[in-house]
């Protein structure tokens, strides 16, 4: 069903469904995010099945391309969009005379800079346009009759997931050098350098990533070199000469063997933590190269789309959160548009572009007062689809005209918060979609109980006379007599003036449907809607 060769029929960058609880906001914010990495409209994605929804949903996600998270009160900046967080790495020690005899590891404490959720998804989606800009340029090669092969940063990931997983199975993985002398490989960090090892002494040296791209660029081929110390110091400036020789030969040896297809996926599939994390290195590095001013349109409509879903998005403090990107996801503001912005972020230092292919679908409960509330400048940046109660839906899974009618009983308890309260603060239909059957006694007992009552009682807290007017007075115990004259309470000794008419006074206590029988609980519910 995905749309990968036409422009984009979802409608909105930016959205967030928002209504009272209970009324599918969550739930349809799974169709909405595959109708945006789909590039199809959401009632094209409304008319599959459940089951289908939710296998696409997980496979998107396994993938990458969706992202969930929810916010609330604790979540920052720092983990959206990036921060300075601490780490715990084992440091090798190795022995003293003081000291045990064998070398161990100890957790040492560090502080790494690390980005953010929506960074993250963002440099994904950036990356999906720098494959798609890159597949169209390939493509236009071949039919000049040109070569065509990968870039130095897809090459290396390539070479890096090979020399991890020799490493993983516990081979010695050794390159040699010139001279034939054996160099040995012993790890591979998060920036995709690598410590090699040679010499009698075991001496260990890095070579870096961007060290070996100036080298790749430099010399089509090894035979290029032909005084290892000059001509590679030269380029890498300082460095081991012989180690970066020996690296270099190896990668080009590694690409003559490589045999893969132009593409928009010649990324391989994230295995271990470690390959993840050197795939997503070069990922933001080559980001880092992208000039949008230059991306081709078609690039822009071929790309993989994004979508990241925020539940509860009014719990956090949006605005702290979005920092400085809330102008940057304004849709004509995104990478790729006529009027794109590019940002310095505040701790990396590094400009920051938010990709055209990322879509942010939000869910909003509207009933919630006691949370953050989107300013306007916030909200003028999102479309808001409002979720009602769809009793047609209840209908259709209950009937009409039974007993109880579930569809009309939901209506007129709605119609009365609305009078009451206003209506966002609804009842939404997936209270009762747990039921079997409308006549589901005991279900729906469960639901007044644990469900319905209390949040009631929360709605109108200390009136629970306002919640008798919503349910009826069949779930309320009372004296039989309406008007039964109390007497004033014996109060503590004080100086205090009690002004209070307690002849008027009225004691409501709640009827727990647990308690009742089940013909006197179906006579309650039946008259909230029949007087």
């Amino acid at each position: 069903m995905e749309n990968e060769t036409n422009p984009s029929d979802y409608p909105h960058t930016n959205l967030i469904l928002y209504g009272p609880p209970g009324t599918g906001k969550t739930y349809h914010a799974k169709h909405y995010a595959l109708a945006a990495v789909w590039g199809v409209k959401p009632e094209m994605v409304f008319q599959k099945s459940r089951e289908e929804v939710n296998q696409a949903y997980q496979e998107l996600a396994d993938g990458g391309r969706i992202q969930f998270v929810t916010f609330h009160q604790s979540f920052s900046y720092e983990d959206f969009i990036e921060g300075i967080k601490p780490e715990l790495a084992p440091e090798r020690t190795e022995p003293t005379a003081t000291s045990s005899l064998l070398p161990r590891e100890v957790p040492q404490l560090r502080y790494v800079l690390e980005d953010g959720l929506f960074k993250r998804m963002c440099v994904r989606a950036a990356y999906a346009i720098y494959q798609s800009e890159r597949a169209l340029t390939l493509r236009q090669r071949e039919s000049a009759g040109r070569s065509s092969k990968l870039d130095f940063d897809e090459l290396y990931v390539e070479f890096l997931a090979a020399q991890m997983n020799l490493l993983k199975r516990q081979v010695e993985v050794t390159y040699p050098s010139k001279q034939n002398r054996e160099i040995r490989l012993l790890s591979v960090n998060a920036k995709g350098s690598l410590l090699l090892a040679t010499g009698p002494r075991r001496q260990p040296y890095v070579v870096t990533r961007n060290k070996l791209r100036k080298l790749y660029h430099a010399f089509a081929n090894v035979s290029q070199i032909r005084r290892i110390s000059g001509d590679i110091s030269k380029v890498v400036s300082w460095g081991n000469p012989t180690l970066y020789w020996a690296v270099f030969n190896e990668l080009k040896e590694f690409e003559k063997n490589l045999q893969i297809e132009p593409g928009f996926d010649s990324l391989p599939e994230p295995t271990t933590q470690e390959k993840t994390a050197i795939e997503y290195e070069a990922m933001r590095q080559a980001v880092e190269s992208l000039d949008w001013s230059k991306v081709r349109p078609e690039s822009l409509e071929r790309a993989a789309r994004f979508a990241l879903v925020i539940d509860e998005i009014n719990r956090g403090n949006v605005s702290q959160i979005f920092g400085e990107l809330i102008t940057l996801i304004e849709d004509d503001k995104r990478g790729g548009r006529s009027e794109a912005l590019t940002v310095q972020l505040p701790y990396s230092k590094m400009p920051f572009t938010v990709p055209r292919n990322l879509y942010i679908i939000g869910t909003m409960n509207a009933a919630d007062r006691n949370v953050e509330s989107l300013d306007t400048a916030l909200r003028r940046r999102f479309v808001f689809v409002e979720m009602t109660p769809d009793y047609q839906l209840l209908e259709e899974k209950f009937g009409r005209n039974t007993e109880p009618d579930i569809a009309r009983m939901l209506r007129t308890i709605n119609h009365r918060i609305a009078r009451l309260l206003g209506r966002e603060y609804a009842i939404g239909h997936a209270y009762f979609l747990g039921l079997k059957a409308a006549g589901d006694i005991r279900e729906l007992r469960s639901i007044f109980q644990n469900r319905l009552i209390p949040l009631l009682q929360e709605y109108f807290f200390g009136q629970e006379g306002k919640v008798e007017l919503v349910i009826g007075e069949d779930f309320f115990d009372r004296p039989a007599v309406k008007n039964t004259t109390h007497t004033e309470p014996d109060w503590a000794p004080s100086r205090y003036e009690v002004h209070e008419d307690w002849s008027e006074y009225r004691s409501y206590s709640v009827r727990q449907p647990a308690g009742m029988s089940d013909e006197a609980f179906l006579q309650a519910v039946v008259r909230i809607y029949q007087r």
